[in-house]
């Protein structure tokens, strides 16, 4: 009877090896995954962020350029000179109206 349980079975120290082995090696593969899956979330985070100032740039890129096109018309920035800056033509005044206040005075 002995002899078929040496046959069949491992020395203890041998699987206890063997599966200390196997569980660290388990651990490091999972410290892996998390750590992977930290640095991709923390990646896409930084591509959503990334998206967003894309998005305002672009939008305050299409501004400029209008405000470019619109400089390069002569009435728009005789217009502009005259409401900004009070430039007035020869023979004009300016004249300052006080404001009106919303409640009734």
């Amino acid at each position: 009877m002995s002899e078929t349980k040496k046959k069949k079975g491992r020395h203890p120290g041998v699987t206890l090896a063997i599966s200390l082995v196997l569980l660290l090696m388990s651990g490091y593969f999972l410290i892996n995954v998390f750590s992977e899956t930290r640095i991709t979330y923390t990646l896409l985070t930084d591509i959503n962020e990334a998206k967003k100032e894309y998005e305002a740039l672009k939008q305050e890129t299409e501004l400029l350029v209008n405000e470019r096109d619109k400089l390069q018309d002569p009435n728009y920035v005789e217009n502009y000179a005259r409401g900004q800056y009070l430039i007035t033509k020869e023979g004009e005044a300016i004249y300052h109206l006080p404001a009106v206040n919303d409640n009734g005075d």
